[in-house]
């Protein structure tokens, strides 16, 4: 049996202050070596992610902006990818004809907003800012009014074929896609291949449709402690201990040792 990792990043893998992961990077490159599928799955842009990749040191596919974009081939074109997203002018366009004035007002998209602004918001500046705000298939916005307002905001967007996402710092308008897109086609892909374990590690409510999609979901805690309801996870679950990035390699091991009790798995 053959594992795949599929991870969600900010908060996760990376530490949820300075977006580090230095500490784990041995670990990770050791995996991979052994034979592990690593995909990482991110909210991140095209371009944030092959960034990541770099630094990593490793050309591995990766799923972008929500699910809305699977790169098989980092090194290529991004023509090469599958796309199941929703061009950014064509949800906006969506937005402005169905989401009542009242409703809008209360929601401001960082396209709209200063880059002073949107560095206090995703704590990136330079560089890295630019590359997140470079969004083809996703939209950010922050959001300032009640609960009452949210949940009408959930049921326009839904009722016209859009889809909210809350992240740690904003919220994210999409297409009907998630973080769980690509799950089953990894599963699928190449059928005269061994069967396919496949571990999530996530820390937000937006990882939950790709962590309850999975064989095994690694739950990894917030600096302050704070963690997804454990009973929001309805396959095999692991919590981790401590906050990301030693949380996800804790958590890692202890997948893998129970994937080893679950079947012959093809590792090491």
């Amino acid at each position: 049996m053959d594992i795949i990792i599929v991870t969600d990043l900010d908060g996760t893998l990376l530490d949820a202050n300075d977006f580090t992961f230095d500490v784990i990077h041995k670990d990770i490159i050791e995996l991979i070596e052994n034979g592990i599928e690593f995909i990482p799955v991110s909210s991140k842009t095209r371009m944030e992610m092959m960034s990541f990749c770099s630094e990593l040191g490793v050309k591995t596919p990766f799923i972008y902006e929500n699910g809305a974009g699977f790169s098989i081939n980092a090194e290529a074109s991004n023509k090469t990818d599958i796309i199941v997203g929703m061009a950014v002018d064509e949800l906006v366009e969506i937005w402005n004809k169905v989401i009542p004035d009242e409703l809008k007002a209360s929601c401001e998209f960082l396209s709209n907003q200063s880059l002073d602004d949107c560095n206090a918001i995703l704590g990136l500046s330079g560089e890295p800012l630019r590359l997140a705000l470079e969004r083809s298939y996703t939209a950010l916005f922050t959001f300032n009014g009640n609960e009452t307002a949210l949940a009408a905001l959930y049921h326009h967007a839904e009722s016209a074929g859009l889809r909210l996402q809350k992240g740690g710092r904003v919220f994210c308008l999409s297409g009907m896609h998630n973080k769980a897109s690509f799950i089953e086609f990894l599963r699928q892909q190449n059928d005269r291949q061994p069967k396919k374990l496949i571990i999530a590690f996530g820390d937000a409510s937006n990882d939950i449709p790709m962590l309850n999609a999975a064989d095994i979901a690694c739950i990894i805690p917030s600096p302050t402690g704070s963690q997804l309801p454990p009973e929001v996870i309805t396959t095999t679950k692991i919590t981790a201990s401590q906050p990301a990035p030693m949380g996800w390699i804790e958590s890692a091991e202890a997948a893998l040792a129970l994937a080893s009790d679950i079947g012959d798995v093809n590792y090491g």
